[in-house]
């Protein structure tokens, strides 16, 4: 028997159709964030949230695969880093807290020093300090 709209899908229909709005927002803020320098590998929104930098496709999933994957991009959706916005905020307000946490720093250094493009101009000192704030806000987080 087909499905007449909305009223009388299944919920395998129904539930393919949210992962889809649901991805296809997600994958939106992908292509967005790895346009600028908050994306690719530096994001762990994007490394927690995805398998090769994007959401599977829906073809072929059961039910509760389908609801695993929604689940994934809901709060890859909501996470505050997966906008370029969010992923500023954080990485500027974790070198403020890293360099001025300790109070050996005066503000203004602290100012100097949270200019990001300093640590992604030098890779050596970008990986190690990037990677260091996302692992120490994410597990602040959990």
């Amino acid at each position: 028997m087909a499905s007449h709209g909305r009223r009388h899908a299944s919920a395998h229909t129904k539930m393919m159709k949210t992962y889809k709005k649901q991805v296809r927002r997600a994958n939106a803020k992908i292509r967005k964030l790895n346009k600028g320098i908050y994306g690719g590998s530096i994001n762990p929104a994007i490394n927690q949230y995805t398998e090769n930098g994007s959401f599977p496709k829906a073809r072929g999933m059961n039910i509760n695969q389908l609801r695993r994957f929604t689940s994934k991009a809901k709060s890859f959706n909501r996470a505050e880093t997966s906008t370029t916005k969010g992923a500023r905020r954080v990485m500027h307000q974790t070198i403020r807290n890293i360099f001025g946490g300790h109070g050996q720093t005066t503000e203004q250094e602290v100012q100097s020093m949270n200019n990001i493009e300093i640590y992604l101009n030098d890779p050596e000192k970008g990986s190690r300090l990037i990677q260091r704030y996302f692992d120490v806000f994410y597990k602040v987080k959990r």
